[in-house]
């Protein structure tokens, strides 16, 4: 007789995976506005380096700004944000009955074709700008995001890490499209996880904070990756409401994340200091969207940007890069320079995206490059 953990049947079975996990009107705006709130986030994240590093000579104000925006993008915020990704697609994949084939059919189109042409489309990009010799330089050293050989010596290897992302940092050539692989690997293996976490719920847990505490290298997915999306199905397996964060008080929330973000900045203490700062994040997060949600204005405003949010994740990292390089060959970048360009190239590249889905809104084109979102 073959166990049951090696057998096939988990993955080709027909009987679906059962969980009815029910999201009020409010709950489903909460989730619409941070996963819209959360792309902002990563925007602005990946922008970071505009800032580089700034020099003791500046003012005293922009250092500590400087010093602030990175405590807030990098200590707790970063990983927040991830989990926050992780576990919101674990509770909508959950929440209702799926099978293994059904639910990889719905993604094939959602996530692996968009994964795919976005990859295929910055090549194509940034092979035809390879062909100018002074951008085939800067790309090559790192000004534009790029390591490694010309696209057009790429061997065999080379295509496949650029889609794959084996090796190195496990990053395909668009590389904040790591997301998605992740969410592709975990996606073929939720009906797998659901069968250990519900078998073995508290070996699981403890499995969870084993993970968190020696961070291992899982190869086929990030190991944060891997804890947020069991943390969303915990979520759903117990029935947690998402509205139970209001339980908490405000003042308890605040006064954990300044904990958290002062311990980071403690010698020994990092450790600890960002896994309290990222689950204070992660409340704080919520109770702003439930905020927003009772504001009409800021509500409709996030629903707006929620149609063209995957569009400007799709598009931001590289064209923020190359905007910011034409910026540099006419302008001398001063810090104050560099900061501007890190306020204001994610907001132009937001205004891109929102006229490119106005133009393609009524075609099928934008259904595609966005999975249907």
């Amino acid at each position: 007789m073959v166990p049951l953990f090696l057998s096939c049947e988990p993955f080709f079975s027909k009987n679906k995976v059962e969980n009815r996990y029910n999201l009020t009107l409010d709950e489903s705006r909460v989730i619409n506005i941070l996963r819209t709130s959360m792309i902002i986030f990563v925007i602005y994240a990946h922008s970071l380096n505009l800032l580089g590093i700034v020099n003791a000579h500046e003012p005293r104000v922009l250092r500590i700004i400087h010093k602030v925006i990175f405590a807030i993008l990098q200590r707790g915020g970063g990983v927040a944000g991830l989990v926050l990704f992780y576990s919101i697609s674990a509770i909508l994949l959950f929440r209702k009955p799926f099978t293994f084939i059904s639910n990889g059919k719905k993604k094939f189109f959602s996530l692996v074709v968009p994964y795919f042409l976005w990859n295929s489309f910055w090549i194509a990009v940034i092979y035809l700008m390879q062909l100018n010799a002074k951008f085939r330089a800067a790309s090559l050293s790192g000004i534009a995001g790029l390591h490694g050989r010309p696209i057009d010596h790429w061997g065999l290897w080379n295509w496949v890490n650029a889609y794959i992302g084996l090796g190195g940092k496990w990053m395909p050539f668009l590389y904040p499209f790591w997301f998605v692989k992740d969410l592709i690997v975990l996606n073929l293996l939720a009906v797998i996880i659901k069968f250990v976490v519900d078998r073995f719920p508290v070996p699981s847990i403890i499995g969870l904070v084993l993970i968190v505490v020696f961070r291992p290298e899982l190869y086929i997915v990030r190991c944060y990756s891997l804890v947020a999306f069991v943390i969303g199905y915990l979520i759903v397996k117990y029935r947690v409401p998402l509205s139970s964060v209001k339980k908490i008080a405000c003042p308890i929330l605040v006064f954990a994340l300044f904990v958290g973000y002062v311990l980071t900045f403690v010698h020994g203490t990092y450790l600890l200091g960002s896994l309290v700062a990222s689950i204070a994040m992660y409340m704080v997060l919520l109770r702003l969207a439930f905020f927003a949600v009772g504001r009409k204005k800021i509500c409709n405003w996030f629903m707006s940007l929620s149609r063209f949010s995957f569009l400007a994740f799709a598009f931001h990292e590289y064209t923020i890069s190359l905007i910011a390089y034409c910026i540099g060959c006419f302008i001398p970048l001063s810090y104050a320079v560099r900061f501007l360009e890190f306020l204001l190239l994610p907001v132009v590249v937001i205004l891109m995206c929102a006229g490119l889905s106005v133009l393609l809104s009524k075609t099928n084109v934008m259904k595609i490059l966005t999975g249907g979102r």
